[in-house]
């Protein structure tokens, strides 16, 4: 199989940041906020925005470096309100007091991660596939779909396969840390995720081993 190799380049001017995910309902960008590494659970906590003008608040999630599975993203729900039925309200009322006091507990015992240049990283593409589906606009004509199996390494270090669906050719890191404690580091992948009209992107975040 034909491996491509990226060469990565920040975007100039202000910086567009965001995790795999499904299309916006109301359009606007998906981003990462990066929180910080706890040290004595050894898990790298993030939030996922979406600004998409839903009110949906942040989803907090953590990578756990104690588990089997590393690199896989795990969701925490703890921190959330719930509906009178029990159920998660992900959406925001203007009366977030609760999910701010939660996640400041969590944040308070973080460690600060080491930031470093994104442009040292490399995008190993394993596999493209092009698809012509339904344009956004217009759903009697079609637009193009990029399809991606991909790496991100800067030797030695290297992450596992991953997966994105974007709607223009190309695929950027945006964010680079190093994680104290560890032999690991985190980036974060930028691509067109969302087909409508102002074409807002989409951002994943991906853990690096040796």
């Amino acid at each position: 199989m034909r491996h491509l190799i990226f060469k990565i380049c920040l975007g100039l001017g202000s910086v567009l940041l965001t995790v795999p995910v499904s299309f916006a309902t109301v359009g606007g960008k998906s981003y990462i906020e990066l929180l910080g590494y706890e040290a004595k659970d050894q898990k790298l906590y993030l939030l996922k925005h979406d600004e998409d003008a839903s009110g949906r608040l942040p989803q907090l999630y953590y990578f756990d470096f104690k588990s089997a599975q590393p690199e896989q993203l795990i969701e925490v729900k703890s921190i959330y309100p719930r509906t009178k039925t029990g159920e998660i309200d992900y959406f925001s009322d203007g009366t977030d007091v609760p999910f701010e006091r939660e996640l400041k507990k969590i944040t308070r015992r973080l460690k600060k991660l080491y930031p470093i240049n994104p442009n040292i990283f490399k995008i190993n593409v394993e596999k493209e596939e092009t698809l012509q589906v339904p344009a956004w606009a217009d759903p009697e004509k079609t637009m193009p779909e990029y399809r991606y199996d991909y790496t991100v390494e800067d030797s030695p270090y290297k992450s596992t396969s991953q997966q994105a669906v974007s709607y223009a050719p190309k695929l950027t890191i945006k964010q680079a840390f190093r994680i104290p404690k560890q032999d690991r580091m985190v980036v974060t992948v930028e691509y067109l995720g969302f087909p409508d009209e102002t074409m807002y992107t989409n951002e994943d975040a991906i853990i690096l081993s040796k």
